[in-house]
């Protein structure tokens, strides 16, 4: 991004602005550091690390001029959103960050397999960024739902939300899967998952699961 320099605070283009973080300042957990919006221009210029959207214009004031990669910028689109996909779905080194519904949101109602491997779902912001959410979701899925070396940043609950909602049937199965505490305000160690539905499948099974749908990376 090309910043000018707007008198106290640091000013881009920029549209839909739901959140904004430093990348170039990372927390404990490794995390981009979350900017806080302020009331005005007037309040951005006197208080470090805020931004506010006037216009077609972000202000930004991290109390120096902003580098082209410092700053990270969460827009008004969706992440890896598939709401009628249903058939099964294995990813590997996929990392999404955004989203205003969930950074991965599954929702469709069916009878399949979803797995992960080393993929990082972060910084999620909906159409109202004070509604914390979760940055990873499925929902209503009768099968194996397994995730292995993934991350998700910590969101209403603990980044990862895992419903049945009346379709009977979900395993689920993750395997060192830290989340952090952006979103939250709170930190959860790896593998606590208040709304797991249940380990109803061995690691092993889910690594046969894995092999067997290789062929259909998306």
């Amino acid at each position: 991004m090309i910043w000018s320099d707007a008198g106290g605070t640091f000013t881009a283009n920029e549209s839909s602005v739901r959140r904004l973080f430093r990348s170039d300042l990372l927390t404990p957990e490794g995390l981009y550091t979350e900017l806080r919006e302020a009331a005005d221009v007037a309040s951005c210029a006197a208080t470090v690390n805020t931004w506010v959207h006037e216009g077609l214009l972000l202000h930004v004031n991290i109390g120096s001029a902003p580098g082209a990669r410092d700053i990270a910028v969460i827009r008004s689109f969706h992440g890896a959103r598939f709401l009628t996909h249903d058939k099964d779905f294995y990813l590997e080194n996929v990392h999404c960050e955004g989203g205003i519904t969930w950074a991965l949101h599954f929702d469709a109602v069916a009878a399949r397999n979803i797995v992960g491997v080393n993929c990082g779902f972060r910084y999620s912001a909906s159409s109202n960024p004070t509604a914390l959410q979760d940055f990873a979701r499925v929902r209503r899925t009768n099968g194996l739902v397994a995730f292995f070396d993934c991350a998700a940043s910590g969101g209403a609950k603990d980044g990862w939300s895992f419903h049945e909602d009346g379709t009977p049937g979900m395993h689920v199965r993750c395997r060192a899967v830290p989340v952090g505490a952006m979103g939250s305000g709170r930190r959860f160690p790896a593998m606590v998952l208040p709304r797991m539905t249940g380990c109803g499948r061995s690691y092993w099974a889910a690594i046969l699961v894995c092999r067997a749908m290789a062929s259909k990376c998306m």
